[in-house]
């Protein structure tokens, strides 16, 4: 009697413990998770994430990125070749269809995550991205709302998140963009 009772205490303990192990992997692979990842390799343009080379224009290289968001395709990473730009961006496909209410679901959804993602590790305190949603027009083709981490860390301060919705010829795309830019956060509306 004492080895079954013990039998049953140790699979539950097992049982327990690896639901707990897939609740934590499948968090790091859900959206925070997937962005946390890219926003750590930020500062390193993003090559920690970076997959196989595609074809190039000459200008610039992309490549394959080897995270992507549960809802995301076509995730790519683009490395600048100027002289002046020898930055990265790292961009993706979260929506494509042809209903616009859709797209602006989509498209809320994804600012939506966006803000609601928190990092930490780069300040003293958690801190998120901020900035302003757009409101979406069905008479116009792109909207574009732009959210920044509030922090003087360099390289941070210059990171942009876009959430992007465009037309296209098959319907309405949104995108989202994680990239450089050196304005300053007062000339985004936030």
């Amino acid at each position: 009697m004492k080895k079954s009772f013990s039998l049953i205490i140790l699979l539950s303990v097992f049982a327990i413990a690896n639901a707990q192990l897939i609740k934590t992997n499948a968090s790091q692979n859900g959206f925070d998770g997937v962005i946390k990842k890219i926003v750590a390799e930020f500062p390193f343009n993003f090559s920690g994430i970076q997959g196989e080379a595609l074809p190039s224009d000459g200008t610039s290289t992309m490549y394959v990125s080897t995270v992507c968001p549960p809802t995301g395709k076509n995730c790519t990473i683009t490395k600048y070749r100027s002289d002046e730009d020898k930055s990265a961006s790292w961009q993706c496909t979260i929506f494509s269809g042809e209903e616009f209410k859709d797209a602006v679901k989509a498209y809320k959804s994804l600012a939506s995550q966006l803000k609601s993602v928190y990092f930490s590790g780069i300040e003293k305190l958690p801190i998120s991205l901020n900035g302003k949603t757009e409101e979406a027009n069905e008479s116009l083709r792109f909207t574009s709302s732009s959210f920044r981490l509030k922090t003087d860390q360099l390289p941070y301060k210059f990171l942009i998140a876009d959430a992007e919705l465009t037309s296209n010829f098959t319907g309405w795309e949104v995108r989202l963009n994680i990239y450089t830019n050196k304005m300053t956060s007062s000339d985004l509306n936030e």
